[in-house]
C-alpha cells in the first residue's frame, strides 16, 4: 500500500518527500547527504537548509545535531532540540494538542434574519465550548456599513447569546494576513460573506490559508461562513481553493422552505423542522455529505457541518 511501481519496480512512495534509492524516504530540503538533489551531499560540517548548503544556519533556524530546523514550527524539535510532538503540529515553539474539528457553512447572508436563522449561527459559533468564545472576525472584503452584513451577523450572535448564556469575544482581523498571525489565540474563525471581493480575491485568500486552516482544524478550531451569490460567485471560494470545501456554485434558496434534515446535529439544535429561507438566502453545489439543513423542494444543502478528525500517526 506505501509502494509505487516505476518503470518495472517496487519503490516507496514518498509524498512530499523523494526516493533516492534504499529503504528510505528523504527531504532535499534538510538531508546534507542529499542536499537539493540525491546525491548531492555537503561539505563536512555545513548543513543543509532549504535545499541548499550553507556553512552555519541562518535566521530562524537552530542548529539541531546536523540539521538547521525552525524551533518555532517544527514538530520533531518544538521550542528546543529533540522535543518531538505527539501530535506532529508545533505551533510558535509550542506543542498543540489534536481535537476534532468544525467547518459551518451557512448559505445565508443575515440581510434579513428571524429567530431561526440567528439560531442557526449562533449553534455554529457555539460548538466552541470556551465562555467567553474567542471569535477571529475576517472583514476584508465584507460589508462594514452600518446596518452591513457584518453588523447584522454580530447582532445575531450577540442576540442570541444572551438567549443561551453564552458570551463572545470578537477580534476584528482587516487581512488575511492577520488571520494567520492570530489563528490559534481564538477558538472561531467567522468569516462574513465577503461581497466586495472578486472571484480571484477570494482564491488568493484561500491559497493563502491552505496549510493554515487545516491544521487549525486539526486542533479542534472552529471555522464557520456565511454566503450568498453577491458580488462574486460565493465566499465558500475560500475554502473550495483551500481543499476544506467541495463546492462547484451557489443556487438562490430565497424564500424556500428550509428543512432541517439532522435535528441531533450541533448546529441543528432547537430548531424547528421547516423555516422560510430569508432574502438572499443560497444553497451549495456541493457534494459535502453533512447536510444539516436543505432546500426542501431540490434537496440542495443550506448549510452543512463538516467535522475534521487528525490522521492518525
Amino acid at each position: 500500500d506505501d509502494e509505487l511501481c516505476v518503470d518495472g519496480r517496487c519503490i516507496p512512495d514518498c509524498g512530499a518527500l523523494t526516493w533516492c534509492g534504499g529503504d528510505e524516504c528523504i527531504d532535499l530540503s534538510t538531508d546534507s547527504a542529499n542536499c537539493g538533489a540525491c546525491g548531492q551531499a555537503c561539505q563536512i560540517g555545513w548543513y543543509c537548509v532549504q535545499g541548499a548548503c550553507r556553512l552555519d544556519c541562518p535566521d530562524p533556524y537552530t542548529a539541531c545535531g546536523s540539521v538547521c530546523v525552525d524551533l518555532q514550527s517544527d514538530p520533531r524539535h518544538c521550542g528546543t532540540c529533540s522535543k518531538g510532538c505527539a501530535s506532529g503540529i508545533c505551533d510558535v515553539g509550542d506543542c498543540r494538542e489534536q481535537s476534532v474539528g468544525h467547518l459551518v457553512a451557512i448559505g445565508h447572508d443575515y440581510t434579513a434574519s428571524h429567530a431561526i436563522l440567528r439560531r442557526v449561527l449562533s449553534n455554529a459559533v457555539f460548538i466552541a465550548q470556551q465562555n467567553p468564545v474567542r471569535v477571529l472576525s475576517y472583514v476584508e472584503f465584507a460589508d462594514e456599513s452600518a446596518g452591513g452584513q457584518v453588523s447584522r451577523v454580530d447582532a445575531a450572535i450577540t442576540q442570541e447569546a444572551a438567549a443561551v448564556g453564552r458570551a463572545w469575544k470578537r477580534t476584528r482581523a482587516p487581512d488575511a494576513q492577520y488571520v494567520i498571525d492570530h489563528l490559534y489565540e481564538h477558538d472561531v474563525l467567522l468569516v462574513y460573506l465577503q461581497n466586495e471581493a472578486s472571484d480571484a480575491q477570494l482564491e488568493e485568500v484561500g491559497t493563502q490559508w491552505f496549510s493554515y486552516l487545516r491544521d487549525y482544524l486539526y486542533v479542534g478550531g472552529v471555522v464557520v461562513f456565511t454566503d450568498a451569490a453577491v458580488g462574486n460567485s460565493g465566499t465558500y471560494q475560500i475554502f473550495d481553493t483551500a481543499g476544506l470545501f467541495d463546492c462547484s456554485g451557489l443556487l438562490s434558496a430565497t424564500g424556500a422552505t428550509a428543512s432541517v434534515t439532522m435535528p441531533g446535529d450541533a448546529v441543528a439544535q432547537g430548531l424547528l423542522t421547516n423555516y422560510l429561507a430569508s432574502q438572499n438566502s443560497a444553497t451549495f453545489q456541493s457534494s459535502q455529505p453533512v447536510i444539516v439543513i436543505e432546500n426542501q423542494a431540490t434537496g440542495n444543502p443550506l448549510v452543512i457541518h463538516e467535522t475534521f478528525i487528525p490522521p492518525e500517526l
